[in-house]
C-alpha cells in the first residue's frame, strides 16, 4: 500500500514499543501514538480487576455474518461465537465461560493461538504470518450441532489501525483494528451450509483487538466495512 501523510496530531510510532512502565502500572509515554501495524507489547501487570483483554473477530460474507470473541476481563472470562443469515432473521451461537487465570495473551497481537473449550463448545483462533484460522464447533442454541472453518489472509503489505487511546497513565487502551482481510470458508448449522468467500462472493474479515486498563464506566461506539472500488479494496474503520 502506498503510504501517504496522515493528518493527526499523534505521533506515528516505526518500532516496536512497550505499552506499559517496566512494573506493567502505569502507561509509557513513549507509546502513545498510533501504527500501520501492531508494534505494542502489551506488559499489562497489577490493578486486579481492571484489565480487559480480547480478541473479537467479524466474517462479513454478504447475508452471512460470523463472529468469534475470546475475552478475559479479569473478573471472569470467556469464549463466544454467533452467526446470523440477514436474509431470513435467523442467528444462534454458543459460549463457554472460564477461569481468567486459563484465558491468557501474548503481549504481541500476531503469531498466537487462543484456545477455549467448555461443554460442547470449542474454539481456537491461530495466527500466522500468512493469516488468521478461525474454527469453531458448539451445540447451537437452536439444538443442531454447528461449526465454522474460516481462513482470514493477511495480504503482505496489508495496514491495519492500531493506536493508544490514553484516559490517562493509570487508564488507557490499546487497539489494533483490521478490515478488509479476504477470508473463505464455511459456516454449518444442523444438515445447512454456508459458503464464505469463493464461488460465494467477497467475504471480509474483521479483528479488533484490545489490551488495557479501562475507566468503570464508558460509552463505546465503533463501526467498519470493506468492500471493492473498481481493482481497489477499501476498509473503512469508524
Amino acid at each position: 500500500m502506498n503510504e501517504r501523510p496522515v493528518p493527526t496530531g499523534e505521533p506515528e510510532l516505526t518500532e516496536p514499543v512497550d505499552l506499559c512502565t517496566p512494573d506493567g502500572r502505569r502507561l509509557n509515554p513513549a507509546a502513545r501514538g498510533w501504527s500501520r501495524r501492531p508494534l505494542h507489547r502489551t506488559n499489562l501487570a497489577g490493578h486486579p480487576g481492571r484489565n480487559k483483554q480480547w480478541d473479537y473477530w467479524a466474517v462479513l460474507a454478504g447475508d452471512v455474518v460470523v463472529s468469534a470473541v475470546y475475552a478475559n476481563i479479569d473478573y471472569f472470562a470467556f469464549a463466544d461465537v454467533w452467526w446470523a443469515d440477514l436474509t431470513t432473521g435467523e442467528d444462534g451461537g454458543g459460549a463457554a465461560t472460564g477461569d481468567p487465570t486459563a484465558y491468557a495473551f501474548p503481549e504481541t497481537v500476531d503469531g498466537s493461538t487462543l484456545r477455549a473449550e467448555g461443554d460442547d463448545f470449542e474454539l481456537v483462533l491461530a495466527d500466522d504470518a500468512t493469516g488468521t484460522r478461525l474454527e469453531a464447533r458448539w451445540l447451537d442454541r437452536t439444538g443442531a450441532d454447528a461449526s465454522f472453518a474460516i481462513d482470514v489472509a493477511r495480504p503482505a503489505g496489508h495496514e491495519s489501525v492500531n493506536v493508544v487511546i490514553p484516559w490517562s497513565d493509570e487508564e488507557f487502551n490499546f487497539t489494533s483494528k483490521h478490515q478488509a482481510r479476504p477470508a473463505s470458508g464455511e459456516l454449518r448449522v444442523g444438515g445447512r451450509r454456508w459458503e464464505i468467500g469463493g464461488s460465494a462472493g467477497d467475504a471480509w474479515g474483521v479483528l479488533d483487538v484490545g489490551r488495557g486498563r479501562w475507566p468503570a464506566e464508558i460509552r463505546w461506539n465503533w463501526g467498519g466495512g470493506a468492500g471493492r472500488s473498481g481493482d481497489h479494496v477499501i476498509g473503512l474503520q469508524i
